[in-house]
């Protein structure tokens, strides 16, 4: 299936080890054709604490869920969507919310006391939200409607933590090895998009789900300082 023709994001996706039964040219039927995002079925309420592990990137995160697998043993749920999209105009909304669903199933069937997904359903938010912003247009409504019904019918769950690694737009694009750009092609090289994509993550814990736990960590400290504190955090909860 990966040759020269797949876009990039698709790669990633597919060397994440996640192979769809079939790949749909109209993405209105969604991605994953065994993901039914019509499905009413609620997902059966986890046996772990689920936490998320958020923050631009250039954080670490992924590194990081690598460290919980192998050192911790720990359940991880990787990120389904490729790192960065590079053509955000081919990532539509269903595209994202089927992931959203497909993490929460793979999470709530985790048979260890702890569960971390390398971001979760407030990432989703935060991009359209960051995408209304540059773009103007409104697709964060429907994201946000789609949220909300899928708390309600527990299609997706609230994590116990969100564990926030924060670091500035500058920083995030240095770490990427990428060039500050006012570009709407590429929203992960414009610092404006990123800002808000920060922001939201504080508007959302405070205004939105308040009930949720934000623990805030500062993305100057090493990996090894962070995975320390975020341990420790979670064992003594």
């Amino acid at each position: 299936m990966k040759d020269k023709y797949t876009p990039q994001w698709l790669k990633e996706v597919l060397e994440r080890g996640y192979k769809p039964a079939k790949i749909y040219h109209d993405f209105d039927k969604g991605l994953f054709s065994y993901i039914d995002i019509h499905d009413d079925k609620k997902h059966i309420a986890p046996n772990c604490k689920i936490y998320s592990l958020e923050g631009l990137p250039g954080t670490g995160k992924t590194t990081l869920i690598e460290r919980f697998r192998g050192r911790y043993g720990l359940d991880v749920v990787n990120q389904i969507l490729p790192n960065e999209p590079i053509d955000d105009q081919a990532m539509p909304l269903l595209f994202y919310l089927n992931s959203e669903e497909l993490k929460t199933k793979q999470a709530v069937n985790c048979i260890k006391d702890i569960c971390i997904l390398d971001r979760y359903y407030v990432s989703t938010l935060a991009f359209y939200w960051a995408y209304d912003k540059i773009n103007h247009t409104n697709e964060y409504e429907c994201a946000y409607k789609w949220y909300k019904t899928a708390i309600i019918s527990r299609k997706i769950w609230q994590p116990f933590t969100v564990y926030y690694i924060e670091i500035d737009s500058a920083t995030s694009i240095i770490r990427k090895n990428r060039k500050s750009s006012e570009s709407k092609d590429n929203l992960w090289e414009n610092c404006n998009f990123l800002d808000y994509f920060n922001d939201y993550y504080v508007y959302f814990y405070e205004k939105i789900e308040p009930r949720t736990r934000l623990c805030r960590i500062s993305g100057n400290l090493s990996l090894e300082e962070i995975e320390e504190f975020i341990m420790k955090d979670m064992n003594e909860e």
